[in-house]
């Protein structure tokens, strides 16, 4: 029985090609200048670094010019064959989905250009792991801002973790050029926690029932739970406007009000 063969032609594999980018969320890096910058946060760090997503190589190969230790997690197996084939054994190519990344038990650091669908979920798995030390995470403009700032995935996690905005990424310093602007987030793991590891869950439970309590303003949320004077003069100590959401506390502010209510 004689077999027809069937050659995909250029435009049909562009098209593949396209549907397979819009699938993972793959906006490639392709501004030098940002690459630069994206490296440059964890520059006097001797640690391996894992890239989770490396998709083209771009960070992948600033990172290996530096001489960096990289292990290149990319789940696209065309483009894991292609960094293999360019960087050979000097980066260790790891095909699998990063949210299902095994991280090892030695200290490194993380980097990362977020596939934009993805963004809570990685934060969620990554702020569990225990061995990385420092994570510079390109992520949309408007997470950026909100995981900077004072909501309630940070909130939980502040007192184990500084986390900052370092920067703005405008859209077209990637290709295919997405809607939307990007942001860097720095990371770093506290080497002093404010708060001690074994109180973990009671403080996280805590800051979750204070952003979801009735009314939304802190005072109503914390009347329920605390003497009205009390609430005042932490507030009249840790400068806290009366008018204040949950989103406006800062660590400090967080961790003083846990002590707070933990010493009733």
């Amino acid at each position: 029985m004689a077999i027809r063969r069937i050659e995909q032609s250029a435009p049909d594999i562009r098209r593949a090609r396209g549907a397979t980018r819009r699938q993972l969320s793959q906006n490639f890096l392709h501004d030098r200048r940002v690459v630069h910058e994206l490296c440059d946060e964890l520059a006097g760090s001797s640690l391996p670094v894992i890239e989770l997503g490396a998709g083209s190589g771009a960070v992948t190969g600033e990172l290996v010019r530096r001489g960096v230790a990289v292990t290149a997690v990319e789940l696209d197996p065309r483009w894991a064959s292609t960094l293999r084939r360019r960087f050979g054994g000097s980066v260790r190519v790891v095909q699998t989905d990063m949210l299902r990344f095994r991280f090892p038990d030695e200290p490194h650091n993380v980097v990362s250009n977020v596939p934009y669908s993805i963004t809570t979920a990685l934060l969620r798995h990554l702020l569990v792991q225990r061995s990385w030390q420092a994570a510079v995470l390109m992520v949309q403009w408007e997470v950026a801002r909100k995981r900077s700032g004072s909501s309630l995935l940070t909130a939980s996690w502040w007192p184990w973790y500084d986390i900052a905005l370092v920067r703005r990424v405008p859209a077209g310093a990637f290709r295919p050029v997405p809607r939307v602007d990007s942001g860097v987030l720095r990371i770093v793991r506290r080497t002093d926690p404010l708060i001690p590891d074994g109180r973990r869950r009671a403080y996280q439970h805590f800051v979750a029932t204070v952003f979801t309590g009735r009314g939304g303003r802190l005072a109503g949320a914390l009347a329920r739970r605390l003497p009205r004077t009390r609430v005042r003069r932490w507030m009249r100590e840790y400068d806290v406007d009366p008018a204040a959401l949950p989103r406006d506390l800062t660590a400090r502010q967080w961790v003083a009000l846990y002590e707070l209510a933990s010493d009733r």
